[in-house]
């Protein structure tokens, strides 16, 4: 007679939301500790005590501390991306959508501060580190085509005072001068505030000639 088994097989969709829920938990501690201390310094001993996830289960996840790594900056890569792409510019004058896209990184900011603490700290610790600093370029070219991605939304723009610039020139400054200020606020201890996000969205669109 034909054993039957009496093990129960849980259904795929719970599979993976088990698999997702192990890897969000690795992903949010990391990203405490990253932050809070360089590559070099933080373990994954640590990460496994914050998560409360072994650390052997860790290494299912990902093939080492350098891969988890990358992964949160390439998890900021595609949220930056996200927020580029839900930006509509259809019938819309060109300081609206400076302005959209102004709110639109504030936000990111705001909301992804650990992320990109991660990132600035991956930037300065692999600095002299040429092999790690390959793996990186592909993820600071990402960085790149996001901005240009988002330049071109915009397009072209002239001033008030008859210059044209061009949208990703823009992109890039706006980039360069909030991260700059929030790096600034951190060091003081403190967050940004939607009285910032107005002043950002007054520089970025009052100076465009329509």
């Amino acid at each position: 007679m034909k054993k039957i088994s009496t093990e129960r097989t849980r259904p795929r969709h719970v599979e993976k939301k088990c698999v997702e829920g192990k890897r969000s938990q690795i992903l949010e501690a990391a990203v405490r500790i990253f932050s809070q201390k360089s590559y070099f310094d933080a373990t994954l001993e640590e990460i496994s005590e914050a998560s409360g996830v072994k650390k052997s289960t860790i290494y299912y996840y990902f093939g080492s501390k350098l891969d988890l790594m990358l992964c949160l900056v390439e998890e900021l890569m595609k949220k930056a991306q996200e927020q580029v792409t839900q930006i509509e510019v259809k019938d819309k004058q060109k300081s609206e959508i400076l302005g959209e896209l102004v709110e639109s990184y504030f936000f990111l900011l705001k909301d992804n501060r650990d992320y990109f603490l991660v990132f600035q700290r991956a930037g300065y610790d692999f600095l002299h580190h040429p092999e790690v600093q390959k793996k990186m370029q592909s993820i600071f070219n990402r960085h790149r085509v996001i901005l240009q991605e988002a330049g071109e939304k915009v397009g072209k723009v002239k001033t008030r005072g008859g210059m044209e610039v061009t949208g990703e020139v823009l992109i890039r400054i706006m980039n360069a001068g909030m991260w700059g200020y929030y790096m600034e606020e951190m060091k003081k201890g403190k967050d940004l505030s939607l009285y910032v996000k107005d002043v950002f969205r007054e520089i970025f669109t009052s100076f465009v000639q329509e």
